[in-house]
């Protein structure tokens, strides 16, 4: 097959993918934008929701995959609408510039967001029995309230800020704080989606003002009564005239010449039977593109902020497990590297699991018992150290004291 013929096959393909997007309906979405809260709000917040959430620890469904999938086709038919638009000349908005130079960033962080969300993972995180997003991960929501009360731009004080108040009321287990950059990145990839369901709406209104005022400057050349007749063609097709086609075929027609004046004045009548004006509807189109110009790039910043952030140190720092455990009556866990550090505490996770016990109550049953063989035979002691319960004899110790019933290849399973 020679090349020729591939590329009008590929260009075919697009222009069968440009007209079907410019014909599917793209309901327009609120971005997360609320109200914004300085820190101090923010702990506040945090401590509300903590009391608000009702969870459930039984494994749950998979609902975020299949947003991700959608907002995915929502942000790659973003993309296309926008660079077929750009490729023939029709202006697109700062915020359309935005998406269309930091698309290979977003498609990245897709990407990761899969990669590190499996379902087995999301199934084993405590989800919401109440409210808009009943089913989803607590965390998640959690996610979307801080996007929401900072308009995308996100910062790691005030992230850390956050979890700590909500867990002065309720403890996140160690899935949840390692989901939270997860959480996060889709989140931010949500906020996108809906400012470019936004741009969409948006681009196809300028794509329809730039035909129509194409067609009357056309007109306008030649006869004044042809652009009466123009007019008269867009009365009878009922345009729902939006403020993004209001404000776009403006700029087109505006001191182009004297016979343009009709579809301003077409235009001034129409919306008044709408109860508005020219005047307000451009105000509005112009605030809408300014903010939606700032969340995006607010957006696009965090994705790259989240990129960069050593979440090691964040996890550990807000984990309470691994507060308890270094208590270690030896001190020597403190003295570990990370990754070892990671092996208690995840060992305490997977036990947490098999039982009704959460994860700090194994901690401190752990130190609890290590503090005991300390004060009996002295800090030397194998058993004075909490590394015992978990990767010594002490484990089958501490699952008789806790009434566990873990045959040995569960034990087995559980250290490795």
């Amino acid at each position: 097959m020679n090349s020729w013929f591939v590329n009008k096959i590929i260009s075919l393909f697009k222009m069968c993918r440009f007209a079907f997007l410019s014909k599917k309906k793209f309901a327009e979405e609120q971005p997360l934008r609320a109200e914004l809260f300085s820190v101090e709000q923010f702990r506040a917040h945090a401590k509300y929701l903590a009391l608000k959430h009702q969870v459930s620890y039984v494994k749950g469904r998979d609902k975020l995959l299949l947003r991700l999938k959608d907002n995915e086709e929502v942000l790659s038919g973003a993309n296309e609408l926008l660079n077929e638009s750009g490729k023939g000349k029709i202006r697109i908005s700062p915020a359309g510039e935005w998406l269309l130079d930091n698309y290979h960033l977003i498609e990245e962080q897709i990407q990761l967001a899969r990669k590190f969300l499996p379902k087995s993972y999301i199934r084993e995180l405590p989800h919401l029995l109440t409210g808009p997003l009943e089913g989803y991960p607590r965390v998640y929501e959690i996610a979307m309230e801080l996007v929401s009360h900072c308009d995308g731009l996100l910062d790691v004080r005030t992230l850390t800020e956050f979890i700590e108040s909500y867990q002065t009321i309720n403890h996140l287990k160690l899935g949840e704080l390692w989901a939270i950059p997860i959480m996060l990145r889709l989140a931010l990839i949500e906020n996108l989606r809906r400012v470019s369901s936004r741009l969409i709406v948006s681009q196809k209104e300028r794509d329809k003002a730039d035909y129509w005022a194409n067609r009357i400057l056309a007109v306008s050349e030649k006869d004044s009564n042809g652009v009466l007749l123009e007019i008269a063609a867009m009365d009878k097709e009922r345009l729902a005239l939006s403020g993004f086609f209001v404000a776009e075929f403006m700029r087109r027609l505006h001191g182009q010449s004297p016979s343009l004046n009709f579809p301003f004045v077409w235009l001034e009548k129409k919306l008044e039977g709408q109860g508005e004006t020219l005047g307000r509807v451009i105000r509005s189109v112009s605030q809408k593109h300014a903010a939606d110009q700032v969340s995006i790039a607010n957006t696009i910043g965090s994705l790259r902020l989240l990129n960069i952030t050593n979440w090691h140190d964040f996890v550990e720092g807000l984990s309470v497990v691994e507060k308890i455990l270094r208590q270690d009556p030896t001190d020597d866990y403190g003295k570990m590297a990370f990754v070892t550090r990671d092996q208690y505490r995840h060992l305490v996770e997977k036990l947490s699991l098999r039982s009704k016990l959460t994860e700090s109550e194994f901690a401190v049953q752990a130190i609890a018992m290590a503090q005991a063989a300390k004060e009996r035979h002295g800090c030397n002691c194998a058993a004075a150290h909490v590394g015992y319960y978990f990767f010594d004899k002490g484990l089958e110790l501490l699952c008789r004291h806790l009434k566990l019933r873990l045959p040995f290849i569960s034990i087995y399973k559980l250290r490795n």
